[in-house]
């Protein structure tokens, strides 16, 4: 989502995008917060199903990526897609010109022998 959420310069669409997607991250959250207890007696008795266990395990890191990209676009720290274009300033220095393109040649492997070992 790239309409700010908290209405300037946004259109009535984007205004009614950005008040779906807050509405649903406040059901979230609320339960979320329904979960604790839970959460509580899983720590205290972890005698459940080895399987559920695994399965809530598996959602909760895809629920902690899914957590760490809203909080990026929230905040605003979205990163931005690089599409190849110039990303240098026009102020750039000039007296400067950028290093050739480098093949992708294999680095020769070392091998090294107890002959090489300088004494003391």
């Amino acid at each position: 989502m790239t309409a700010p959420l908290n209405g300037i310069d946004a259109d009535p669409a984007n205004q009614l995008e950005a008040q779906r997607v807050a509405d649903a991250l406040d059901a979230l959250a609320q339960s979320l917060a329904a979960l604790e207890p839970g959460i509580e007696r899983l720590l205290v008795n972890p005698s459940a199903d080895p399987a559920l266990l695994d399965r809530a395990r598996r959602s909760a890191r895809r629920l902690r990526l899914h957590v760490e990209r809203i909080t990026l676009v929230v905040d605003g720290h979205a990163a931005t897609p690089w599409h190849g274009q110039e990303r240098r300033s026009p102020q750039r220095a000039t007296n400067v010109a950028r290093l050739p393109d480098r093949l992708a040649t294999p680095a020769k492997p070392v091998t090294r022998s107890p002959d090489d070992w300088e004494p003391f």
